[in-house]
């Protein structure tokens, strides 16, 4: 899992997001995907599902799967 956050570690730290892969073998699954109701439109969505995908690549996963 990941989790995207607004902020820095000297101040509060708001989460925007999180997502979660299950990669094993050829491929990976997206688990989950969220962002908060502030966040929509910002592109976090986009960067989690964009390093859920590296992620998956750097497991030797061939195939990225989003399941509904």
């Amino acid at each position: 899992y990941v989790v995207a956050v607004a902020g820095n570690e000297d101040a509060n730290e708001t989460v925007l997001g999180y997502a979660g892969l299950d990669a094993g073998g050829s491929a990976a699954d997206v688990m989950t995907i969220a962002v908060t109701h502030a966040a929509r439109g910002t592109g976090v969505g986009k960067r989690l599902l964009t390093h859920l995908v590296d992620a998956a690549a750097a497991t030797g996963a061939w195939t990225a799967r989003a399941m509904s």
